[in-house]
C-alpha cells in the first residue's frame, strides 16, 4: 500500500469522520480533523439512547441486506475492508470492550458512548490527527489543483489551549508569589545582617527592637502567603477532576438540546406536509382555470 504525504482535511468529527481521519493518519499523512460542534462524536453521544449501538454482530454479508441492492453495491469495498470485527477490535484494544444483546446489537460492555467517543478520539491523538472543534467550513474553492477551505470560528487545539493555560497561570499567579517571597526573604535577610553588624550600642538596640517590631508582620505575611499558596494548589487540584465533571455535564445538555430539536422537528413535520401538499392542491386548482 502507497503512503499518503500531501495534507488530508476531514470535515466533520463524527464517527466517519474520526475513523476516515485515524486511517488517514496511519498512512503516515498530516491530517486535520474540522467539527463545527464544541467536541467530537456529538451524533454518538446520543446513538442507543446514551448507550451507543456501535454495530451489529451479525456478518458483513448480513449487514448488506438491511440496505437496497444500489446501496449494498456501492458499500460492499467498504464493508470487506473494514468490517465491524475491525472496529471491535480497536475499541476493545482501547479500553471499551463491547457486547452482543440478543438481537444481533452491539454495546459497550460496561461503559457509555461517552467512553467510545473518549477511544476514538484518544485513537486519532495518538495517530497525530490534528483536531479543531469550533470550527465551520464555510465552503470549498479551488485553485488549479489545490483547494482552500474556508471555515469560520478560531478555537485553538487541546494541546495550544493547555499551553496557554499554562503560561497564565505562571504569570499571573506563580511567578508574583515567587516575587513577593523573594521580598520578604530578602527584607528578613537585610534586618538580620543590620542587627548584627551595626555600629555602637545604641544603634544595635534601636535595630533589634526594630527587628522584634517587625517579626510579628513579617509572621503574619508569611502565613497569609502560605495560605494563599495553599489555597491556590487546591484550587489546581480540583481542576483537574472538575473539567470531566463539567464536560459530562455539557454531554447530557446537549444530548437533551438535540433530542428537544428532533421532537420538535417529527412535531412540526406533519404540519409542514400538509401546507405543502394544501400549496400543490391549490395550484393544480388553478391552473385549469387559467387555461
Amino acid at each position: 500500500m502507497s503512503l499518503l504525504h500531501e495534507p488530508v482535511v476531514v470535515i466533520g468529527g463524527g464517527a466517519a469522520g474520526i475513523l476516515a481521519a485515524w486511517k488517514a493518519a496511519t498512512s503516515h499523512a498530516p491530517v486535520l480533523l474540522l467539527e463545527r460542534n464544541a467536541r467530537l462524536g456529538i451524533k454518538i453521544l446520543i446513538s442507543g439512547g446514551g448507550k451507543c449501538n456501535i454495530t451489529h454482530a451479525g456478518t458483513m454479508v448480513e449487514l448488506g441486506e438491511a440496505f437496497q441492492p444500489n446501496e449494498r453495491r456501492f458499500l460492499k469495498p467498504s464493508f470487506f475492508r473494514f468490517g465491524n470485527t475491525d472496529l471491535l477490535r480497536i475499541l476493545h484494544d482501547a479500553g471499551v470492550p463491547a457486547a452482543a444483546r440478543d438481537d444481533g446489537r452491539v454495546f459497550p460492555e460496561h461503559g457509555t458512548a461517552r467512553d467510545v467517543v473518549i477511544a476514538l478520539e484518544q485513537l486519532c491523538q495518538r495517530s497525530g490527527v490534528e483536531i479543531r472543534t469550533g470550527i465551520r467550513v464555510q465552503n470549498i474553492a479551488t485553485r488549479g489543483s489545490a483547494f482552500k477551505i474556508n471555515v469560520s470560528g478560531n478555537r485553538p487545539t487541546p494541546a495550544r489551549a493547555e499551553a496557554l493555560h499554562r503560561h497564565e497561570v505562571f504569570w499571573q499567579i506563580t511567578f508574583p508569589f515567587a516575587i513577593a517571597l523573594l521580598l520578604i526573604l530578602c527584607m528578613v535577610a537585610g534586618l538580620i545582617l543590620v542587627g548584627v553588624k551595626g555600629l555602637g550600642d545604641i544603634s544595635r538596640w534601636a535595630d533589634i527592637a526594630l527587628i522584634w517590631l517587625l517579626i510579628p508582620v513579617i509572621i503574619l505575611t508569611l502565613i497569609s502567603f502560605f495560605a494563599v499558596t495553599g489555597f491556590i494548589y487546591l484550587i489546581t487540584r480540583l481542576l483537574g477532576v472538575l473539567p470531566g465533571y463539567a464536560r459530562l455535564g455539557q454531554d447530557y445538555v446537549y444530548l437533551f438540546q438535540v433530542r428537544s430539536k428532533k421532537i420538535a422537528n417529527q412535531v412540526v413535520e406533519p404540519f409542514l406536509k400538509l401546507r405543502s401538499f394544501k400549496a400543490g392542491a391549490e395550484a393544480l386548482w388553478q391552473k385549469p382555470k387559467k387555461g
